[in-house]
């Protein structure tokens, strides 16, 4: 499922900004499609308060995050530090990437 709140066409977003919510996306699912062994995932993209928010969450069962050979977490987590914003990873109930950023 793809949530997407209401955004408006005048918003502007820089183009770092653009690339990093890409970015991050991008690995979020890329990681969801490769690890997890759940049948669900929700997308969500809202502005709430200033803030932009992604939330990318799959309902597979909950496994201590481990190190592999990939690089994507900590990749994810240099990307929202690139542009002030925060990257926090909750595996308490499936799996949820949310990625928060003033604009």
């Amino acid at each position: 499922r793809f949530d997407v709140g209401k955004f408006s066409e005048q918003q502007f977003i820089s183009p770092d900004l653009r690339q990093s919510i890409y970015l991050i996306f991008k690995e979020a699912v890329t990681n969801l499609i490769k690890h997890s062994n759940g049948d669900t995932a929700i997308i969500s993209f809202t502005r709430e308060r200033g803030n932009l928010i992604l939330e990318i969450y799959d309902n597979g069962t909950s496994n201590e995050i481990s190190k592999s050979e990939g690089l994507g977490l900590s990749n994810m987590r240099m990307r929202a530090k690139k542009v002030n914003g925060t990257l926090s990873i909750d595996n308490s109930s499936g799996f949820l990437v949310t990625f928060k950023v003033a604009v």
